[in-house]
């Protein structure tokens, strides 16, 4: 995989729980797979809310999925966001 132009993205969700979580991913509705631009997704949630962490082919595909799909429902379920950490990727190792 040519690397150069992907992304990895940290989004803490202060106070989430995992009912919200499990709205959120109801509402994507994406089937058990990556929005489309997504390479890989992880989520967990403690008792001081929820953290995701997000690799994505191109920084556009994110913003795109952002601004379209997922800013809308987490601003319908009342879920705060901080600020995205992004990270430039250099290599991506998987089975």
């Amino acid at each position: 995989m040519n690397t150069s132009k992907v992304f990895a993205y940290t989004l803490e969700l202060p106070g989430a729980t995992k009912e919200q979580y499990d709205q959120v991913m109801e509402k994507l509705n994406l089937g058990g797979k990556t929005a489309p631009g997504g390479i890989f997704h992880l989520a967990t949630v403690t008792a001081s809310g929820g953290k995701v962490f997000d690799v994505w082919e191109n920084k556009e595909a994110f913003d795109k999925f952002m601004s379209e799909k997922l800013g809308p429902i987490m601003k319908e379920l009342a879920i705060q966001a901080g600020q995205p950490e992004i990270w430039s990727v250099h290599n991506i190792l998987h089975q």
